[in-house]
């Protein structure tokens, strides 16, 4: 709701929207947007995550569902040190979201976008999809990350002699620390910058 006035400001009328009180991964999300989706009818709908609404079937109302899987980290990052969550609500929510919500994104739906061809071939390993239902689309980067004025990004070493840098000595990471994030080669991503510098 808090977003809606800014959002229809930036359609111009000329797109329909529609609040969903409800939160991602939340019982109410499941609810609220399959009984949406099931009033609206769409020729095609479009779920930018694995959270579909499990309790939608698009070929009831002669929908096409497209599914963005961005990764399959939960089927790949298995485990209790993998979580903040009491082991009772870890292995719950585990077993719902892998052998429910995500094989119904990837079974219901008719096409499957994943953002590398990495996670591709992990939804075909997983799951033996056909791999013309699903297209990789790298995800863009901002317009700050591009360097317009050279093809290509200069070697680390060139931009060390011209830009003066010096040596990191503390980093400031404001993730988690799940064994998915790969700290361990952020800090020898770290080492690796200094060692270089001091050469």
């Amino acid at each position: 709701n808090k977003h809606f006035s800014e959002l229809k400001s930036l359609t111009k009328n000329k797109a329909r929207l529609i609040v969903a009180e409800a939160r991602q991964y939340s019982f109410k999300e499941q609810f609220i947007i399959a009984k949406l989706l099931y009033q609206l009818k769409p020729d095609i709908v479009h779920i930018p995550h694995f959270n579909i609404p499990v309790f939608y079937y698009p070929n009831l109302t002669n929908t096409k569902m497209i599914v963005t899987i961005h990764d399959l980290i939960k089927q790949i990052s298995i485990g209790r040190h993998t979580t903040t969550l009491p082991a009772p609500i870890y292995w719950l929510k585990y077993f719902i979201v892998n052998y429910w919500v995500i094989k119904q994104a990837v079974y219901l739906s008719d096409f499957i976008i994943t953002p590398t061809e990495y996670v591709k071939k992990n939804i075909q390993k997983f799951y033996g999809i056909d791999s013309k239902k699903i297209q990789h689309i790298y995800e863009a980067p901002d317009k700050t990350y591009i360097d317009t004025k050279n093809k290509s990004p200069e070697p680390l070493p060139d931009i060390i002699k011209t830009e003066n840098l010096k040596p990191l000595t503390y980093l400031i990471y404001t993730g988690n620390a799940y064994p998915h994030k790969n700290l361990t080669q952020l800090l020898l991503g770290l080492k690796t910058y200094n060692s270089q510098l001091e050469n």
